[in-house]
């Protein structure tokens, strides 16, 4: 969901330029970008998220694969937690007994392409087959810790390494360290599950998840849901979307193309990342909030019979958008506010590409 800032900024740049638009049905399109601005900011809604570039006939200016590997990791993670039961259970050489190997088989996750080959396969499953079956197959080169809050640190609002709020004793200094210490909590339980032993939860009852603590942490849910905001969150309000660091996020460049050979501007491709982060498909404004909530499973919108984990799938926030919208007891639309924001300003962007704002 859009923070209160971004909502304003995004209010000035779609009231501040623009004319005649087309929507683009798909990642090619066909829109105008010669001199059509106007005060009339952009008057419609795009029903996808498909533009095309300023500077290349008929090829798409969107590009944020590497948000969507990220979000496919980040899913990882919470797959690979609770499968650990089972391999557990399955262990016949009681690697999984040996302190460390948890901690070691999660945390290849987290640093991927130190830890963990990016030719593996992702263990995500959808309504259909995905397009995309191994890590390199979004993305290469891609991991959660770089993007981790106080790891990237260029357009980080405060010095994570000190202002880390919650703990303030070693080991726990900042994000990534709390991560760390999640995981070493998890390695713990599980090496008394593997070597017979028994964990006693807060009401006397043995503990039956072997992510539970015994103290009462859901170590699969802290995890899954700290991630969310100290990468997805982060990245994408404090970095991409942001306008306090010069030649960064909103304040990027915007009359060339990004990068000899690219399709798009630095300004375009910061927007598209932020989206990335926001986890919404391709189609997610013109879909129910029914459908936006359970697209984590795919939707097939163009009827390939494959599911594009980069075109057709909900990740994240944008899936919560859709369950807040469902289950407030007050009337919210995070959904299609969030969605007019990013279409419409990605639409301004598209009609001004190579021009001053």
């Amino acid at each position: 969901m859009l923070n209160r800032k971004l909502v304003l900024l995004l209010s000035m740049l779609v009231t501040s330029a623009c004319g005649e638009n087309k929507d683009l049905s798909d990642d090619t399109g066909s829109g105008d970008t010669g001199d059509n601005t106007s005060d009339s900011g952009i008057d419609f809604v795009p029903e996808s998220y498909a533009f095309e570039s300023a500077f290349f006939e008929n090829e798409s200016s969107v590009s944020y694969s590497g948000q969507v590997l990220r979000q496919v990791l980040m899913a990882d993670m919470r797959i690979r937690i609770g499968l650990l039961s089972d391999q557990v259970e399955n262990d016949t050489n009681g690697s999984f007994a040996t302190p460390g190997t948890t901690k070691d088989y999660l945390a290849g996750v987290y640093y991927t392409g130190e830890l963990l080959d990016g030719s593996q396969s992702h263990l995500l499953s959808f309504s259909l087959d995905p397009v995309q079956t191994t890590y390199d197959e979004i993305s290469v080169g891609k991991n959660l810790m770089e993007k981790t809050a106080g790891n990237d640190t260029a357009t980080d609002h405060k010095d994570w390494s000190t202002e880390f709020r919650g703990w303030n004793s070693s080991p726990i200094t900042s994000p990534e360290s709390l991560i760390l210490h999640w995981l070493d909590l998890l390695d713990s339980n599980v090496v008394s599950f593997s070597t017979g032993g028994t964990l006693t939860g807060l009401d006397g009852f043995p503990v039956e998840e072997i992510y539970l603590t015994e103290d009462g942490m859901d170590l699969r849910e802290l995890l899954d849901s700290f991630l969310s905001v100290t990468v997805a969150f982060s990245q994408g309000a404090d970095d991409y979307l942001d306008d306090d660091v010069a030649g960064k996020g909103l304040n990027s460049n915007h009359l060339v193309p990004a990068k000899e050979g690219a399709s798009y501007t630095a300004l375009e491709h910061a927007w598209d990342e932020g989206f990335g982060y926001f986890g919404a498909a391709r189609n997610y404004g013109s879909w129910t909030d029914e459908k936006n909530a359970s697209a984590a499973t795919g939707l097939d919108y163009n009827g390939d019979g494959y599911i594009d984990l980069e075109r057709e799938v909900n990740w994240g926030q944008s899936v919560n958008a859709a369950n807040r919208d469902l289950g407030c007891n007050v009337a919210s639309d995070f959904t299609s506010e969030a969605w007019e924001g990013f279409a419409k300003g990605r639409q301004l962007l598209a009609n001004t590409a190579g021009r001053e704002l």
